[in-house]
């Protein structure tokens, strides 16, 4: 339609949202003018048998203005300025020099800026009492569109009266990443809470060396490397600590490259941090189910592209898992096919229904798939079995689940995919906390900081010597010299020297006897007297 329809009475109450938008009409009715309605009283199909849907207006134009965004590039640079203070962390490159590390400081400012609003409403806090808040990382990573669902999970979230930063969203039609180097964002509706959910928009695994909008607009505020005097820099750096480090590593001009830091060094940070990995894939162009195709061909043409993502997703898992030791908890996988057509088998909006269909198609691929049926080997090398793709998925991940996100046209089903999304994000996190808390690996906020900037240093100086929790844990809280800490020096030299051959309980069960054997020994030398049984207290 060339000119949206609105009812009188909508006129007068769009803004206290009680106005219907329609979808196919394009129009705004209220309740009794959306009966009143022709195409809506015979229950009318739109072309591709797209039904007339009710949407609230406010949650409908948040949608459109992401999906739909067309803005200028003087608008684009103005964005991307303001975004400029969410980085979190990134390579920078100067001609002749080796590429720098830059931990811009993000998540700190991020966690004291949501514990002055959490105060601010009210939280329970005693002076001298630390305040314990235990963030979850979600990292959203793969081809296009990551920005496009962190916004739309952050915007439908946020009251008309709070203010959160989103990503910036490309402009229709235009084919360039937008966002460069990694990203974080607070979540709305936990951002107060003890459990606050962190979004990484990482760059683009695709994107090659192609520079993103994002960091394009960096550079022309940076005219010259003298003096590192850009107003970034600047502006930056006296709003939040930040650091640099050498990547001594990168001493070729292929691991100086844009491309080889997002397909290697960013997995390995957000993959051994993260409680859950969003994989963003821009669904395929689907065949409508009612065409005369077999649908053996139609799975090979969806399977090929999904059978793609898969290896990818097991490609960034298998380069971050392998150069990680002591890694608390898997991460949670979430597969979002974005802008899937809006006409598909209605079934596949269900995440169960979703997940098993691409799973029992994809299975057998571990046998044929080339980067599969490598993985799989080296799991069987370690004495575990993988007969399908779901089996060599879940050695990676903990969970692995398929949304699909609809695309533009139908913002009620997209406001019900985002949701369900969101509610997958937080039950994942729920999980991973959990399994945390047994393993007494659970890290509040402030616990987190040293051990990013420990995984920092780690990787800026090696790529391939795995980062070690518990050596990270010795770092920020040594050994003691007494005989307990000699005791835990002594097992975990022989968990080195017996490397995954044996457990836990197995080690001091075998060191109890030389333990032991220890204490008989310095009770006889120093004739402790008493029963022995006092001795071993």
């Amino acid at each position: 339609m060339s000119r949206r329809q609105i009812c009188s009475f909508a006129i007068s109450v769009t803004h206290r949202n009680d106005g219907m938008y329609c979808n196919v009409c394009d129009g705004i009715f209220c309740t009794q003018c959306w009966s009143s309605q022709i195409s809506h009283k015979k229950g009318r199909m739109a072309p591709g048998t797209i039904p007339h849907e009710k949407t609230d207006y406010q949650v409908a134009m948040k949608i459109k203005a992401v999906l739909e965004a067309k803005t200028t590039s003087a608008e684009q640079d103005v964005l991307h300025k303001n975004d400029e203070d969410t980085t979190w962390f990134g390579v920078t490159r100067e001609e002749g020099e080796l590429p720098c590390f830059q931990d811009y400081g993000r998540y700190a400012s991020i966690m004291t800026d949501t514990l002055d609003k959490s105060f601010h409403k009210g939280a329970e806090f005693t002076p001298g009492m630390r305040y314990h808040r235990f963030p979850s990382l979600v990292s959203f990573v793969g081809q296009t569109g990551k920005s496009t669902i962190i916004k739309l999970v952050i915007d439908l979230s946020t009251q008309e009266t709070d203010h959160f930063p989103t990503p910036v969203v490309g402009s229709v039609g235009v084919d360039v990443p937008t966002s460069g180097d990694v990203h974080l964002y607070a979540d709305p509706e936990t951002s107060t809470l003890n459990t606050p959910l962190l979004y990484a928009d990482c760059e683009g695994l695709e994107g090659g060396e192609r520079e993103p909008l994002g960091a394009r607009s960096k550079r022309k505020d940076k005219p010259s490397r003298v003096g590192r005097i850009g107003s970034f820099e600047k502006r930056v750096q006296r709003i939040h600590h930040t650091s640099e480090r050498e990547i001594t590593w990168a001493d070729t001009s292929a691991k100086r490259s844009r491309q080889f830091a997002v397909t290697h060094l960013y997995p390995r940070l957000l993959y051994t941090f993260s409680d859950v990995v969003v994989f963003v894939l821009k669904n395929p162009r689907f065949v409508h189910k009612n065409t005369q195709v077999p649908l053996v061909l139609l799975w090979l043409t969806h399977g090929r592209v999904v059978e793609s993502v898969f290896e990818k997703l097991v490609d960034w898992a298998a380069a971050a898992l392998e150069k990680s030791s002591n890694q608390p908890v898997l991460p949670h996988a979430l597969i979002v096919l974005n802008a899937s057509e809006n006409d598909i088998d209605p079934e596949w909006w269900d995440i169960e229904t979703s997940t098993t269909d691409l799973m029992e198609n994809l299975s057998r691929m571990v046998f044929k798939n080339a980067t599969f049926k490598k993985c799989a080997q080296f799991w069987r090398e370690r004495q575990r079995s993988i007969e399908t793709v779901e089996e060599l998925l879940h050695s990676y991940y903990r969970s692995v689940r398929v949304v699909r996100i609809p695309t533009s046209g139908r913002p009620n089903l997209i406001h019900q995919q985002v949701k369900k999304l969101y509610d997958e994000i937080q039950k994942a996190c729920t999980s991973a906390r959990q399994r945390k808390g047994e393993l007494r690996m659970l890290l509040d906020a402030d616990e987190l900081q040293p051990y990013l900037q420990y995984a920092f240093d780690h990787f800026a100086c090696d790529l391939e010597k795995p980062f070690d929790f518990v050596q990270a844990s010795f770092t920020n809280s040594p050994i003691p010299l007494d005989f307990g800490g000699n005791i835990l020096k002594l097992a975990i030299s022989m968990m080195d020297v017996w490397k995954d051959s044996i457990d836990g309980p197995t080690i001091f069960t075998e060191l109890s006897y030389m333990v032991a054997s220890c204490i008989m020994l310095d009770s006889a030398r120093f004739k402790i007297i008493g029963q022995m049984t006092v001795a071993y207290q």
